[in-house]
């Protein structure tokens, strides 16, 4: 199988299917686009967004149809349908609270910007990362769904690191124990110990 993953250089929606083709042992071209190459190509893509990827030949868009295939090629989707609906839920709660920082990005001056940032982050993003432990509980197992780690909390693991990495939310010591968890899974660590710092 040739996979081609082409996303900008940096995290931000493409650094969860990285963590996935990681995890899953899978060989792949890490396809990086400089941000001002992004018009040069951005007509090629299938909704004029990325990240994208090709697999033997064929082009697959959007975020989290990405995902949730490597998910399911890797056995980390669940063990049965009703696990599987329960880590999609997770995963598109954190796009319910990404959708709130959209008047942000529709502000183009950045000093407007600012206070904008710190109403989602408040409103948002710290009352929704405060819920986090509660669903952890009520699994039982220290992951969000099933007993080991899945597709979910690769997500959630990305998620709490950009926002603590940019804006240094507040961490309990039960989200801090959830955090050291993931990144302490073997093919996890190894993937972070190599990853760089990005802007974004």
């Amino acid at each position: 199988m040739v996979i081609k993953f082409t996303y900008f250089d940096g995290m931000g929606r493409g650094e969860v299917t990285r963590m996935l083709l990681k995890i899953g042992g899978q060989d792949f071209v890490d396809n990086r686009i400089a941000i001002e190459d992004w018009p040069k190509i951005k007509d090629q893509q299938p909704f004029k967004r990325l990240p994208v990827v090709e697999i033997d030949g064929v082009v697959i868009a959007e975020t989290r149809a990405i995902e949730q295939y490597f998910a399911g090629q890797f056995n980390l989707l669940g063990k049965n349908a009703i696990e599987s609906a329960l880590i999609m839920q997770f995963v598109l709660a954190l796009d319910d609270v990404e959708y709130n920082s959209k008047l942000i990005f529709v502000t183009k001056d950045e000093e407007k910007q600012k206070p904008l940032y710190k109403i989602f982050i408040n409103d948002h993003v710290i009352p929704f990362t405060k819920r986090i432990p509660q669903f952890l509980k009520q699994n039982g197992n220290g992951v969000l769904v099933g007993s080991s780690i899945t597709y979910a909390d690769i997500a959630y693991y990305q998620f709490l690191y950009n926002y603590r990495l940019r804006f240094d939310i507040p961490i309990d010591e039960d989200l801090k124990e959830y955090i050291d968890k993931v990144e302490n899974e073997p093919s996890i660590k190894k993937h972070l110990s190599n990853r760089p710092t990005y802007a974004f």
